[in-house]
């Protein structure tokens, strides 16, 4: 039987394992999603941008996306370059699957 799990992740500048608010070049940060309940098999996992806090005297460079998708969690990749500074972003997500 198909099923869908949603939520929302956040992360900003006062995380321990984030580190776009500084520096400059290729800079990401993870974070792990665990599902309430696992999938049979990974699922598919579509992501949405609905948060960004940024350097207003800087360009926005920010991309997103899931890795490592299993049945039980998948992470969410936060990534800048150059010398955008990111203070907070915030992703939906929906995970589909069996």
């Amino acid at each position: 039987m198909a099923r869908m799990e949603s939520g929302r992740v956040w992360m900003h500048a006062e995380d321990t394992e984030f580190h776009l608010d500084t520096g400059s070049g290729d800079r990401t940060a993870d974070k792990l999603v665990r599902f309430d309940i696992p999938f049979q098999k990974p699922p598919q996992v579509v992501i949405g941008l609905t948060k960004f806090d940024t350097n207003k005297d800087r360009n926005a460079r920010l991309s997103v996306e899931a890795k490592d998708v299993g049945a039980a969690s998948f992470e969410v990749e936060f990534k800048t370059w150059s010398d955008t500074l990111v203070y907070g972003v915030e992703v939906s997500w929906l995970a589909y699957g069996d």
